[in-house]
């Protein structure tokens, strides 16, 4: 019993943190998404300078359960289909929540450049004034 116990606490320990990195992450680009990326947005519209394409599109994501609120959470979504797909093909566990982990790392990564893009080109405007 001992035995079992253990090895029963060794699968479920990772699994455990795996689990709670991939709840922290997506509250966090949540976060990005519902509250930091509307105030880069009105903060661009004052520049009053066309936005890089992806700046545009992840400002347009953001907005997307405010004009389309029906159509669901577009973080959620995309994470339950991975999460879907991997159990539905009787995936392992870990391996399908480290896959919604690489998603998830890859996805706040776009977030966070998209977001800085435009700074990076005024700056690069602005620099080139002087």
């Amino acid at each position: 019993m001992d035995r079992s116990n253990a090895m029963e606490n060794a699968v479920q320990k990772p699994l455990t943190k795996l689990i709670i990195v991939n709840v922290l992450l997506l509250g966090s680009i949540e976060f990005a998404l519902v509250l930091i990326a509307p105030i880069f947005a009105a903060m661009f519209a004052d520049f009053g300078a066309k936005l890089p394409m992806p700046t545009q599109l992840l400002i347009d994501w953001a907005d997307f359960p405010n004009r389309w609120w029906w159509g669901g959470d577009p973080v959620l979504g995309p994470f339950a289909a991975i999460l879907a797909i991997c159990f539905a093909k009787r995936v392992a566990p870990r391996k399908c929540l480290r896959l919604a982990l690489a998603f998830q790392i890859l996805l706040l990564l776009v977030i966070i450049v998209s977001l800085f893009l435009p700074i990076f080109q005024l700056g690069s405007v602005a620099g080139g004034l002087q």
